[in-house]
């Protein structure tokens, strides 16, 4: 056997770690007052300066051979569009937190577009099991850990994707039989704002999260993709199918626009 040589050694590389990227200020002035913007700059091999906001902030992705002014010249000229995006950002987190269940007595949830109320009741049966109860708006949950807010969600989700299930069956088959076909198989999704899709062998996934909305958004996204059945497209003649299975689908179609990015009713 050959004697391995120095050479011959797998010597792993070393890395160095990335540099942490800090936050950086620049001061604008906005008419008569002054405003601060704060981002975050990243070097990459791009081409162009870019700009994104989210959750984190303005981050801005700019070439290597960039410098600092010119980037800071670029901010100036974005400065209204910045303004504008962050403004809506904030308008978007205002609701989404407005629109986040809580889970816990006196908590509430989003069901078919009402908003239901939480209400627990510490019984247990001997078999340990959860009951739950819809009322009106208030949906009663009897278990063994209803002071336990994360026992709570779980139970609660577990509850709703089980509505889900049985009333998305139900909403499909008007559908199916107008098309004159159905889904392959069908199933339900945990996405968060895809929420429909049909594959090309027929098989339709729906979020259980439809659950949180009216009914008429309900119906609009099952027949939306009980038409892909028939046109994998949205062409023309797709929403002509999607007309002929539910004729008011612009209206919700139009109203489940309102709500980017996962965002549920309030």
């Amino acid at each position: 056997m050959k004697r391995p040589t120095p050479h011959s050694a797998r010597i792993p590389l070393l890395r160095s770690r990335p540099r942490l990227e800090r936050p950086r200020t620049l001061l604008l002035q906005r008419g008569t007052t002054p405003c601060e913007v704060v981002y975050t700059l990243r070097r990459s091999t791009r081409r162009t300066i870019g700009f994104q906001i989210d959750g984190r902030g303005l981050t801005i992705s700019a070439p290597l051979w960039v410098s600092l002014r010119e980037v800071e010249n670029s901010i100036i000229e974005k400065h209204h569009w910045i303004f504008t995006k962050q403004a809506e950002w904030r308008a978007y987190e205002r609701a989404r937190a407005k629109a986040a269940p809580r889970f816990c007595d006196g908590g509430h949830v989003r069901f078919l577009g009402r908003r239901v109320t939480i209400r627990t009741n510490p019984y247990t049966d001997r078999y340990r099991r959860t009951h739950f109860l819809l009322a009106g708006d208030e949906l009663w949950i009897a278990g063994p850990g209803v002071d336990d807010g994360e026992w709570i969600e779980r139970k609660v989700t577990d509850w709703m994707k089980q509505q889900a299930r049985a009333l998305f069956a139900e909403r499909m088959q008007p559908f199916v039989r107008r098309l004159g076909k159905g889904p392959r198989e069908w199933a339900l999704s945990s996405a968060r704002s895809r929420w429909g899709s049909c594959s090309p062998d027929g098989k339709i996934l729906l979020s259980w999260r439809l659950i949180h909305f009216p009914m008429p958004i309900v119906d609009y996204v099952i027949a939306h993709e009980i038409g892909h059945l028939k046109e994998m497209n949205h062409g023309p003649r797709f929403w002509a199918t999607v007309e002929r299975l539910l004729p008011d689908f612009a209206v919700s179609r139009d109203e489940l626009r309102r709500y980017p990015d996962g965002l549920l009713p309030a």
